[in-house]
């Protein structure tokens, strides 16, 4: 009797395209494995990873965006401005004080523990 494969069969076969680059199956793959996965947050959040990965290997920068803005995103309102950060972009073009203070506050909540 011929069964379908599990979630961590598509996600060993994910980690395959990830490394030799296959962008056309790496999408197969996550389709697959999101369709197995049921409710498993974390698999589904790191298909996503490891496509948005591929995408931006394979130069497919929007698709890469695109990805990561469907895992989430964040919002900060500063001064009337909205700032929106996405995971992993750094193109923000005040990155490096932002880390900087991220940095700071979480050092600071680590002592006062």
């Amino acid at each position: 009797m011929p069964m379908k494969p599990l979630a961590y069969v598509w996600g060993a076969l994910l980690s395959e395209c990830c490394i030799d680059n296959i962008v056309d199956l790496a999408e197969i793959d996550v389709e697959q494995l999101l369709q197995v996965a049921n409710d498993h947050k974390g698999e589904k959040v790191g298909a996503y990873v490891q496509l948005s990965n591929i995408y931006l290997d394979a130069r497919r920068s929007e698709d890469a965006l695109r990805i990561r803005k469907m895992i989430g995103c964040s919002m900060l309102e500063v001064d009337g401005k909205v700032n929106e950060f996405v995971a992993g972009d750094v193109s923000h073009s005040h990155c490096v004080q932002i880390c900087t203070m991220l940095d700071l506050i979480s050092t600071d909540s680590v002592q006062n523990r």
